[in-house]
């Protein structure tokens, strides 16, 4: 009788260790998304420069946590159009400013 008490209870020990496994792995997978999710937003969200960095070092961020619990490509992907976004926000900066200063012209 308890023998099969014990096998029961390290039965249901090993069933949670499984289950938070599968949990954790869970919130990694979402920030794996969150970081492709916001890549693909800052790829539209670049032309207004301040959106563009929020949404870039966000997709970062949430792309770098990802990337240490599990080797997603979907984190890579994010960190890849993340670090776009952020060169395009930069490059768009850099070009209002010069144009507001008059030293780029338009025509």
């Amino acid at each position: 009788m308890e023998e099969k008490n014990q096998d029961v209870i390290s039965q249901n020990n090993n069933e949670n260790l499984d289950s938070n496994k599968n949990s954790q792995k869970t919130a990694t997978n979402g920030y794996a998304v969150a970081s492709l999710v916001l890549g693909c937003i800052g790829l539209i969200g670049w032309l207004l420069p301040i959106i563009g960095y929020i949404v870039g070092i966000l997709a970062i961020v949430f792309g770098c946590i990802s990337k240490k619990s599990n080797k997603n490509s979907m984190s890579t992907i994010g960190i890849v159009m993340a670090v776009v976004t952020l060169i395009l926000s930069a490059t768009n900066s850099i070009l209002g400013v010069l144009m507001t200063l008059g030293q780029i012209s338009l025509y």
